[in-house]
């Protein structure tokens, strides 16, 4: 500070206001709200306390296979301290909006057993859903989504699935089964960016047969991803013009291996981050999107942790998506909470 006094007395008494003393400073700075020190929870949010929430992201660490997703929870965590509040593309704050966002940690599944942990990872879905609107499970492979998708048939009752990766998954897996269970509704249910070879024409056809339809990612690259939207809407539309409840389901080898190389099986010529962002954006305000899935990150084989920062951007746009609702029906009410009387109280 240059000082223009005309006596040593003065330029001291200038300097002095302009540079107070740490008792007469005033409040210190602070971190910003969002921001609670060394957490390792999801986007530093609060621990599920076993309450009612609003929405939240539980982990199933779970990989029969044995191709490393099991550890991508962790990386995802880590990858997400980064994570703001403020969310530019669906223009809003979800703690702002008075919405309780938590993290409800990793469940523990039996890595042996088959059987055991399908009921498991049900069980544990079923314990965090039953607390909250929705939540976005953090796979693990694709051996978590039958037991998922049948918490949350027993959660939410009706729904359709969108399901967007680069392989079918509908012949001899847990897709193919939740259809022959009837855990959604596969007439407004649909599989996007689906490519690379396969061992027969047969494999598409097994699709039709169980009634999803099919968008291949050739066909994604004439329509773009407004056309994306377009076509996942028409197929969730009913006839009132009212959209289906969503379940979605993202595999990240739905995206290409430029933008996500830690996965479990890439193939080349899929969608780029920004690319799902938009498609995921464009979804918001039109149909309900109940819950997600995110499965097949294998982020230890990727020294970059670009994966992991991936996955962990589409998981905090998937909360800002249910956090929007939809046009058809309202966000799912949150469970009447658990009351218990005393005799003499009745």
């Amino acid at each position: 500070m240059l000082c223009c006094a005309l006596d040593d007395h003065a330029c001291m008494k200038k300097q002095q206001e302009a540079h107070p003393t740490d008792d007469e400073a005033q409040e210190p700075l602070r971190a910003p709200d969002w921001y609670v020190g060394n957490s390792n929870t999801f986007a530093r949010l609060p621990q599920w306390d076993n309450t009612q929430f609003d929405l939240c992201v539980v982990g199933v660490p779970y990989d029969i296979s044995g191709d490393g997703t099991r550890s991508a929870t962790v990386a995802v965590r880590a990858a997400s301290k980064r994570i703001q509040p403020w969310h530019r593309g669906f223009q809003q704050s979800l703690q702002s909006r008075g919405l309780k966002v938590v993290d409800a940690n990793d469940l523990l599944i039996n890595p042996f057993d088959v059987r055991a942990a399908a009921r498991e990872i049900q069980s544990g879905v079923e314990s965090v859903l039953k607390m909250g609107r929705g939540c976005v499970i953090l796979g693990g492979d694709h051996g978590v989504i039958y037991g998922t998708l049948k918490a949350a048939k027993e959660r939410y009752g009706k729904f359709a699935l969108v399901h967007l990766d680069a392989h079918l998954d509908s012949h001899g897996t847990p897709l193919r089964w939740a259809v022959a269970h009837k855990l959604f509704d596969p007439r407004h249910s649909i599989q996007v960016g689906i490519r690379g070879t396969t061992a027969s024409e047969r494999e598409d056809a097994i699709a039709a047969e169980l009634g999803l339809e099919l968008l291949p990612m050739s066909d994604v690259a004439d329509f773009g991803t407004k056309g994306v939207v377009d076509r996942i809407l028409k197929r969730l539309q009913r006839r009132d013009g009212t959209f289906m409840d969503a379940f979605v389901v993202l595999s990240m080898n739905a995206l290409d291996p430029a933008y996500a190389p830690g996965v479990a099986l890439p193939e080349v010529g899929g969608f780029t981050s920004r690319e799902m962002q938009a498609i995921l954006q464009g979804l918001q305000g039109s149909t309900t999107v109940l819950s997600a899935a995110i499965v097949g990150a294998a982020t230890d084989t990727d020294p970059t942790k670009v994966t992991a920062m991936t996955v962990a951007t589409l998981t905090n746009d998937f909360l800002h998506l249910m956090a929007k609702g939809g046009t058809g029906l309202q966000p799912p009410p949150l469970p009447a909470p658990e009351m218990s009387f005393r005799k003499e109280d009745l």
